[in-house]
């Protein structure tokens, strides 16, 4: 085995390497997805364009103050990962991967902190394999990629706070203001990504200041828990007060949404009151199962009270401080859990240590990964239709019941078994902690890179879902700085996006819905006015719009007598499908493993109203493998109106690279 100043040396260079296999790949794909995404990228373009945290720096009517997704002024979240997003994009240019880069390096300093934290703590392997453990965790792809929830927010605000907490240790025990100055700042910081949630590090410096002078832990020197305190304010708070001067009414909105999470059943992610772990953190860790982690955590309060020393009373401090505030409130984003997450693995390092000398803890440790067996074999049986009137909240979700039972169950027939056989109990705590640990790598090294890859795979063609990226583009360079775009009314988004956001951020212009009284007002404002759309209008195309993209650009100032043509270098194909006639096709990158694909159709009944038959696809691909696909009104960008003289289909499919042939409705087409 290495020993561990060796394992410290080469550590960082495999988590490097790990970061890279498992987060990278992909990392700039085009597609930005609703929830947060769509507004941050959106943001950090406005600050890129303004300075300023805006979505629409100049609204053609006055902004609702409420609806943050369409702001004016963007406090809905603090502004430090947008401000470094748009200093990314001075570097590399205006691109999705300029803010998630944020997030990615976010994810390797959350590891790296991990290591370093628990290497003090629990020694160098286990918190080797709990830094791994939190690289391979699907929903930081999820997070990374920006295909969910809080994605830069998240990741940022636990990068810190993860920093603050190692400098803070170290500060603590070498008695140095200086480090606990750092850890404040970094503390403060953290605040500007997430603000309230990154506050825990204040209430962990407390609380070991207060279990010091009681005598349950070591004692810390006042001047360093002021220092931490006065430093974070000094970071964190100009910012507010900046904003709460310029923007009041914003602000107060802002400030009234943060405290209206803590008890309002009526927004989405309500969870009951009480649900600590469940269902809160089951998505984050999974494929762990969440019950290990409430032993986990329980054993770390234990811990913390017989040992009394700095680091297992600040991890104890860290997990609970993280997730007791989140119990207390009703309003659970899944994503507001991240900051627990790296608490709960040090937490999990602590236990596996911990049970190598305790059967009994091992075995209640192992027997948590029997939950999910035990849902399959419970589910609707005696004990949740009993836990069902007796637990409503904790019966809420599958596994919280069984894992418990389970987890008591282990833990005390190894007790018994250690009491019975006293002489053998040394081999039967090996032989446990040995079933325990390779259950712990087989998930940590195995199983979570699997399913990362699975998730990988599944968001493959999310990945290139965006209409708006190359139109988005182009319009940044061909149209005047003072421009509005539009879109046509009944425009549809795809699956888990919102083009509204997507093509403010790749234009760099407002953009709106084309009702008649913003397009007037864009007139008298004296904007130029350009549409957006997947059909022919009849207006002046923008030339300079390429083949492949998904939606055509047309301005709104110069009308035509007939509608326009469609592109003249598509790949001409003649086939007939029910009402429709498929004449052209283009293809266009997308990223690595999915390209687009764009077909153009006419109608040959106007106006008709008769139900769309899917339209069949076949790629075919080396080695006679083949992928089949089907066309249908949801690949249309516009409202389906088949009164259109042509509209488009949009499709993501293959590596146009690797195509051998391509049929649609069984007819074969040139590669195009």
């Amino acid at each position: 085995m290495l020993s561990r100043d060796t394992l410290s040396a080469w550590f960082p260079v495999v988590l490097l390497a790990l970061a890279f296999l498992w987060l990278w790949p992909n990392l700039a794909h085009p597609s930005i997805t609703s929830w947060d995404e769509g507004a941050h990228q959106a943001v950090a373009r406005g600050i890129f364009d303004t300075g300023v945290p805006t979505i629409l720096p100049t609204p053609l009517e006055p902004v609702d103050i409420y609806d943050w997704m369409r702001a004016e002024i963007f406090l809905h979240k603090p502004p430090l990962p947008f401000f470094l997003g748009a200093l990314l994009m001075r570097l590399i240019g205006i691109t999705p991967l300029a803010l998630r880069l944020i997030s990615f390096v976010s994810a390797l300093v959350t590891a790296f902190g991990i290591y370093a934290f628990g290497r003090r703590l629990v020694g160098a392997w286990p918190a080797a394999l709990v830094s791994i453990a939190f690289l391979a965790l699907p929903f930081g792809l999820t997070l990374v990629q920006g295909y969910q929830f809080g994605d830069v927010t998240d990741c940022s605000l636990l990068a810190l706070s993860v920093l603050s907490l190692c400098v803070l240790a170290a500060a603590i025990e070498r008695d140095s203001l200086r480090l606990a100055l750092v850890a404040g700042a970094l503390c403060g910081l953290a605040f500007l990504c997430k603000s309230f949630l990154a506050l825990t590090p204040l209430g962990i410096v407390g609380g070991l200041a207060l279990l010091g002078a009681r005598g349950l832990g070591p004692r810390i020197r006042l001047a360093l828990v002021l220092g931490f305190v006065a430093a974070a304010i000094v970071v964190a708070a100009p910012w507010s007060l900046y904003s709460a001067l310029r923007w009041p009414e914003v602000f107060k909105v802002e400030a009234r949404h943060v405290f209206g999470f803590v008890n309002d059943t009526h927004r989405p992610f309500s969870r009951p009151f009480v649900a600590i772990f469940d269902p809160v953190l089951s998505l984050e860790l999974a494929p762990w199962p969440v019950m290990l982690f409430v032993v986990a955590g329980f054993w770390l309060i234990w811990a913390a009270l017989e040992r009394r020393d700095l680091r297992t009373w600040l991890l104890c401090l860290w997990l609970w401080g993280e997730m007791i505030p989140l119990a207390l409130v009703r309003v659970k984003v899944p994503a507001h859990a991240w900051g627990a997450v790296a608490a709960a693995l040090l937490a999990l390092a602590l236990l596996l240590r911990d049970s190598r000398t305790r059967p009994w803890l091992s075995s209640a440790a192992i027997a948590t990964f029997g939950t999910a067996l035990a849902v399959r074999l419970t589910a609707g049986l005696f004990i949740r239709h009993v836990g069902k009137h007796y637990l409503p909240q904790a019966t809420a979700r599958l596994g919280v019941i069984e894992g418990l039972i389970l987890a008591a169950l282990g833990g005390l027939l190894a007790w018994g078994l250690a009491r019975r056989v006293d002489p053998a109990a040394k081999w039967i705590a090996k032989s446990l902690w040995g079933v325990e640990l390779g259950l712990a790598l087989w998930v940590a090294v195995f199983d979570s890179p699997l399913r990362l890859e699975a998730e990988r795979t599944q968001r493959a063609n999310q990945n290139v879902d965006c209409y708006s990226d190359e139109v988005g583009r182009a319009l940044d360079r061909l149209v005047p700085e003072r421009s509005v775009l539009f879109y046509p009314p009944g425009a549809t988004d795809p699956p888990c996006c919102y083009e509204q956001q997507s093509l403010i951020f790749y234009s760099g212009r407002m953009v709106y819905l084309g009702t008649p009284h913003l397009l007037a007002l864009a007139s008298e404002e004296g904007y130029h006015r350009y549409l957006v759309s997947g059909a022919a209008q009849s207006y002046q195309p923008v030339a300079g719009i390429p083949v492949a993209s998904w939606l055509r650009a047309y301005d709104l100032d110069v009308h035509l007598p007939a509608p326009a043509p469609p592109p003249s270098d598509l790949t001409p194909i003649d086939v007939h499908s029910g009402s429709l006639h498929f004449f052209g096709m283009a293809a266009g990158p997308g990223d690595s493993r999915r390209d687009r694909y764009v077909f153009y159709a006419e109608t040959d009944a106007l106006f008709s109203l008769t139900p769309m038959e899917p339209v069949d696809i076949l790629f075919s691909l080396a080695g006679d493998a083949k992928e089949r696909a089907q066309l249908d009104k949801r690949h249309m960008v516009d409202a389906p109106d088949f009164s259109r003289a042509w509209f488009t289909f949009t499709l993501a499919g293959p590596p146009r690279g690797d195509l051998t042939g391509l049929q649609l409705d069984g007819i074969h087409l040139p590669l195009p």
